[in-house]
């Protein structure tokens, strides 16, 4: 049984037409974000890999498991189809364990961890990062 989205946000999402401009202005604040979370693992990392090597892979996706922003590709669609449970706001999940994200961590030194986020503003998305 899939993952069960529990959503407090039930406002409908408006389309609105973006000129190059704008489209650019979010399509950059979006990697900024995300280069944020890269200097943030970088700076608090305990790991040589991640502190080092830089072997990590932070990523924003929307609801469906997506990839909005990142680098790797995202597995976050293999998660919620192995985890049968619900995702609400304030939820974090941690594993190690391949089997529960289609083989996105290999070995036991991959961690995965997955934090939904649901309330903000009109967006809904997941943030996730996958490290040594």
């Amino acid at each position: 049984m899939p993952t069960t989205i529990i959503q407090t946000n039930n406002k409908p999402f408006k389309r609105v037409k973006l000129d190059p401009i704008t489209l650019d202005v979010i399509e950059n604040s979006m990697f900024s974000a995300r280069w944020e979370m890269d200097a943030v693992l970088f700076r608090t990392a305990m790991s040589p890999g991640i502190r080092e090597q830089g072997d990590e892979f932070p990523m924003i996706a929307n609801l469906e498991g997506k990839m909005v922003v990142g680098q790797f590709g995202s597995f976050i669609y293999g998660f919620k189809e192995a985890y049968d449970g619900t995702m609400e706001e304030g939820d974090m999940f941690l594993t190690t364990d391949p089997y529960s994200c289609n083989g996105a961590v290999s070995h036991v030194n991959d961690w995965l961890l997955l934090r939904p986020i649901l309330k903000t503003v009109d967006l809904s998305v997941m943030q996730l990062c996958l490290g040594i």
